[in-house]
């Protein structure tokens, strides 16, 4: 994995083989920016899944995912 890293921030996590709780949360923290740019919000994740919910608006209408 730490050969296919793309940030310094990536490969300081990946170096020593182990993601602390604090490089998790960090982790998270800029996963939830990220989407947030989007109007997407990030609301956890369970067994693998990533739980978001947006609003979309098709047609002048607003629908609500979750």
């Amino acid at each position: 994995m730490y050969g296919k890293t793309t940030t310094d921030c990536e490969r300081k996590v990946l170096v020593d083989e182990k993601v602390s709780d604090a490089e998790f949360a960090e982790m998270k923290s800029r996963f939830r920016a990220c989407l947030s740019s989007y109007q997407i919000i990030f609301r956890g994740s369970s067994q693998g899944e990533v739980l978001v919910s947006t609003s979309l608006k098709i047609w002048g209408q607003t629908e609500q995912t979750s």
